[in-house]
């Protein structure tokens, strides 16, 4: 539990070796979602670096701290925890920053790559990618439909999800988004009204980017990146010669919209 009734800037001091990075999930009681600080640094075979945290004004709140819960996990190699009080000038400072909204215009993006590399299976764990923009000056939040194509994170008529069926996989990161996604559709969640519902939560717009390429890829990962109606489009189909297309990755690759004004030329 930490010291509280007044404004901290709260900083907890990471350990980190020459295999790096330490990385660590921390939250206090009431936040929605952890935030996750990291220290990569190899400097001295092995150092501690003080990550800020945040700003808040404590109440006697507990500080949860947490290792990467799934995924490719780091290290977490926590050393100690520092409150700094704010002086009165900054308490007033931060609270006119925070109440302003005339400089608040910077666009995040994100592409999504995090349930490759995290494997989130709760809505709090979405939530941490969006948990950063708060209290800031961004005002826009940009989340792209994962890989490309038609690919989708959720179920749905139209979308395909990468790898939903399969059980062997070239890559750990491809089993990681599969496996994440099943569990998601499991419990009933869908990640990107998540991520908008978060982001909308602090205040901020949404505009879901969609990659137009990416409906498929060279081997070995065609099968996890591979699209069934593209397949069966441009088997079907008939070149300007009148020679049978190709697989998709023999017209052009990852080039989407190209394979596919292509192969049903």
């Amino acid at each position: 539990m930490l010291a509280g009734r007044r404004f901290f800037a709260i900083f907890v001091g990471l350990f980190s070796s020459i295999t790096p990075p330490s990385t660590v999930w921390l939250k206090l009681d009431g936040d929605r979602a952890p935030a996750q600080r990291q220290n990569a640094s190899t400097d001295y075979y092995g150092n501690v670096a003080d990550a800020y945290f945040k700003v808040a004004e404590l109440k006697g709140e507990s500080l949860h701290i947490a290792q990467e819960p799934a995924g490719i996990v780091p290290a977490c190699c926590v050393a100690d925890v520092k409150l700094i009080p704010l002086t009165e000038a900054e308490i007033e400072g931060l609270r006119a920053d925070r109440s302003q909204k005339t400089h608040g215009k910077l666009a995040a993006t994100c592409d999504t790559t995090f349930i490759r590399a995290r494997r989130p299976t709760t809505v709090e764990e979405i939530l941490t990618e969006v948990e950063v923009l708060r209290d800031t000056d961004f005002d826009t939040f940009i989340p792209d439909a994962p890989w490309g194509g038609d690919k989708v994170w959720y179920p749905s008529k139209y979308g395909t999800i990468a790898g939903l069926e399969m059980d062997d996989f070239a890559e750990t990161c491809h089993r990681n988004s599969a496996e994440a996604a099943r569990e998601l559709a499991r419990k009933n969640i869908n990640p990107m009204k998540v991520l908008i519902d978060g982001a909308h939560d602090m205040g901020i717009k949404v505009h879901v980017g969609v990659r137009a390429a990416g409906w498929t890829w060279a081997e070995p990962f065609s099968d996890f990146l591979g699209d069934a109606l593209l397949s069966a489009a441009s088997g079907m189909a008939l070149c300007g010669s009148g020679r049978r297309a190709g697989r998709p990755h023999e017209l052009g690759g990852s080039r989407g919209t190209e394979t596919f004004d292509r192969g049903l030329g």
